[in-house]
């Protein structure tokens, strides 16, 4: 009767391999989960310019429950704007849908660490993504020099 308890679904033998069979998944599992700690939609990685070549960018394209495109993005090795030359005061992130002028969606703060973050949603499925330095927060139209670009399909 003791021997069949330690095979048996509870017991501590059965515990142990599956506490181990988990442990052998943590290399595979525990750099995703710092990577993208988001379900589903895939990655994109963003073209850097001239203007800042050492800059490296990645969008992770998901949707949202209404069918909108969801948008993650993750910058670094990004030089503050005014640093710049010519020296501006602030990135701006874009989207640009074919026939359409492009929309500012905000301010990308970058730290002093030079990465940022900055998400989005927008009702397009397919369209350009690029940052540019600007003067304003603001502006009507880019007028900037784009620093890092990518082009999105969902």
């Amino acid at each position: 009767m003791q021997l069949a308890n330690l095979h048996g679904p509870h017991s501590r033998f059965t515990v142990c391999q599956t506490v181990a069979s988990l442990f052998s998944l943590a290399p595979v599992l525990v750099p995703l989960a710092l990577i993208w700690p988001f379900g589903g939609g895939h990655t994109v990685r963003m073209a850097n310019t001239q203007a800042a070549p050492a800059a490296a960018g990645v969008i992770h394209v998901s949707q949202d429950s209404n069918g909108n495109t969801k948008l993650q993005i993750k910058v670094k090795y990004l030089a503050q704007p005014s640093s710049l030359t010519p020296a501006r005061a602030n990135y701006v992130v874009w989207v640009q849908a074919s026939g359409h002028e492009a929309k500012d969606q905000g301010v990308l703060k970058v730290g002093t660490d030079r990465s940022g973050t900055f998400e989005v949603v927008t009702p397009y499925s397919e369209f350009a993504i690029f940052v540019t330095a600007e003067d304003s927060p603001q502006p009507v139209a880019p007028s900037g020099e784009k620093v890092l670009t990518a082009n999105i399909s969902t």
